[in-house]
């Protein structure tokens, strides 16, 4: 029973450790990503008022 739970343990680890480098090359590349149009989400919306813009 002992053995399941530390396999779990390293399996979360290994999730997380794998998702924050995929966050990490994201960051990095974001403005190659932003150059190339992929920065947008087709549909978003906007809203303009006097003061601001959402």
């Amino acid at each position: 029973m002992h053995y399941d739970v530390f396999n779990n343990e390293i399996i979360m680890q290994k999730i997380l450790i794998i998702l924050g480098i995929v966050i990490l090359v994201i960051g990095l590349l974001y403005p190659y990503i932003k150059k190339i149009g992929l920065g947008q989400l087709s549909g978003g919306l906007i809203f303009k008022s006097v003061n601001s813009t959402f």
